[in-house]
């Protein structure tokens, strides 16, 4: 029963904890930047408007840019420790020996630089943001103004109704794909195969097992594809997509394994009819 409550607070309670912040300080240095941008859009402190002190003064648009830039965040899985975050304003990124300080290595294009003004998130950054927005929500996030509703707001396990019927649909349209991909594979593909590479039956068991796997990956895919747009508690959010992309990896190495036995056993059958026709 701890060990449930455990689980349940890791995924449900994933909001920051933040103070004030004194709006003098926003830009002396990348820790107050980026602290600024996410408390005031964090529910209790939202203030979109205080929150885009961390942008540069010509951005435009600056409280909408300032929101889909923490939506980039939350949708890629990016869980921003700020107490990780250097508090020198004279911080130099020690790789590109530039004063620059990039949020996670993993987005390369999200970074803040130090400009006359002190520390905001750079110029690359900002004009970044309509590409990355567009590859974490290919749907676009208008369609949640449809779950305003109270009805749609109340909670089940911490999980709005919404979210939590919608992450259930996902699950459930993710193991059909995973059901279709096994099936075509085993009725059109391996088939095929099996005719063109004239191979016998000894190469059934790999061929089955890599369809399964390719149906897996293929699902979880899927499953993440749609993750963001449910947008969930940042911590949750990073938890779930490094773990499926690290199982994505194992799984890949298992499909290239079973890949491996199919041609070697297609080579081994090349061998022996070589060595018969001589």
């Amino acid at each position: 029963m701890r060990y449930l409550q455990f689980v349940l607070l890791f995924f449900l309670s994933g909001s920051l904890s933040y103070g004030q912040l004194d709006s003098s300080l926003v830009r002396s240095n990348p820790y107050e930047c980026v602290y600024n941008h996410l408390f005031y859009l964090q529910p209790e402190n939202y203030d979109p408007e205080r929150s885009a002190l961390s942008l540069p003064d010509n951005t435009e648009n600056k409280e909408q840019t300032a929101i889909k830039l923490k939506q980039i965040l939350d949708g890629k899985g990016i869980y921003v420790d700020v107490n990780r975050i250097p508090k020198k304003r004279n911080h130099k990124d020690t790789v590109h020996n530039e004063n620059i300080y990039i949020i996670d290595k993993s987005e390369q294009k999200i970074y803040l630089e130090l400009g006359e003004n002190g520390w905001t998130y750079s110029r690359t950054t900002i004009e970044n943001i309509p590409g990355l927005y567009k590859s974490v929500y290919p749907l676009g996030t208008q369609f949640l103004s449809q779950f305003d509703a109270p009805y749609w707001q109340y909670k089940i396990l911490g999980l709005q109704l919404w979210k939590l019927l919608g992450l259930l649909i996902i699950l459930v349209t993710a193991y059909i794909v995973f059901i279709l991909v096994r099936y075509l594979s085993k009725q059109f593909i391996l088939r095929i195969l099996k005719k063109r590479m004239d191979l016998d039956d000894n190469v059934n068991r790999p061929l089955y097992r890599f369809s399964r796997v390719m149906g897996l990956i293929l699902s979880i895919r899927y499953f993440l594809y749609f993750l963001p747009m449910f947008q969930l508690v940042p911590k949750a959010n990073a938890f779930i997509i490094r773990s499926l992309n690290i199982l994505s990896l194992f799984l890949l190495v298992f499909a290239l394994n079973y890949l491996l036995k199919i041609l070697l056993v297609y080579m081994q059958k090349l061998t022996a009819k070589t060595e018969s026709s001589l």
